[in-house]
């Protein structure tokens, strides 16, 4: 992730620097037609073999003709806005950056598919993914860093190994803020935080949503976006312990009356007629 990050940056400077124009043509750098045509833009100057090139390095569906047409016009026309002397040296720049990003999407595409067969193999992971706008690679990086969820004898390990559990950072007469402990794993705690970011992001979730919202704007001590987004994070990894250790599937019941409410809901004797 920070190798491709530092490549969408690069990329963005160099043309940012050449030719500002390229945001009225691609504006996301990492388009499978835009980073076609960069990595083309260092070997062929013509139309018609710039765009065979440009074919060539092509990793998706549907290219964008007109847009790479347009593109490589405006890069060999001298009135442009940006830089035009060192366009050449630039182009070779712009069009390694490309084929790096490439790679890197590629490698990455590899090792989720991989992700993706382990975590079919888990017993418990079709009750992971019964939480709606759940991602199966989210919750399989989520295993991968936290290991198996039944050798934690309650969610409180797995939140605390996160970093997640709330800390009173006071001492004598000082008294100091509440804040997450950021102890254990930092990549569990990055990995619980996407994968809540991306769960508010899906239409299907709709617990987790109207969570974040009430720790938004509840009366009494509402909380800012992040410190909802964490406290919503903590919530996803006492879900998933309790899915994996109960062995059932996703109840809204319970998400939002809490574990206590279900375990007392367990030991109520059944009233026989």
């Amino acid at each position: 992730m920070d190798l491709e990050i530092k490549e969408k940056t690069r990329i963005r400077a160099l043309l940012e620097m050449t030719m500002p124009e390229y945001e009225a043509l691609f504006k996301e750098v990492h388009s499978a037609s835009f980073l076609a045509v960069l990595g083309a833009l260092g070997e062929v100057k013509d139309g018609e073999g710039f765009l065979a090139e440009a074919r060539r390095h092509f990793r998706g569906k549907v290219f964008r003709v007109c847009e790479a047409k347009a593109f490589q016009r405006l890069w060999v026309d001298p009135t442009t806005y940006g830089y035009v002397k060192g366009r050449e040296a630039i182009a070779s720049r712009l069009s390694r950056a490309a084929q790096r990003y490439q790679l890197l999407l590629g490698q990455e595409e590899l090792v989720a598919q991989r992700l993706r067969a382990f975590y079919a193999e888990v017993p418990y992971s079709d009750f992971m993914d019964s939480i709606p706008g759940s991602s199966s690679l989210q919750n399989a990086i989520v295993l991968g860093v936290a290991g198996d969820l039944k050798l934690y004898d309650a969610s409180r390990c797995l939140t605390k190994l996160a970093g997640l559990n709330p800390c009173e950072y006071s001492s004598g007469f000082y008294q100091g803020s509440t804040r997450i402990s950021k102890a254990g794993r930092s990549r569990l705690r990055l990995a619980a935080m996407t994968s809540v970011m991306a769960l508010l992001k899906s239409s299907r979730d709709h617990d987790f949503s109207r969570r974040f919202f009430y720790l938004r704007t509840r009366p009494e001590n509402p909380l800012s976006s992040l410190q909802a987004l964490v406290a919503c994070a903590n919530k996803y990894l006492r879900t998933m312990w309790w899915l994996a250790i109960h062995q059932t599937s996703y109840d809204a019941a319970i998400s939002a009356r809490g574990l206590a409410w279900a375990k007392a809901r367990e030991q109520k004797p059944v009233v026989q007629a």
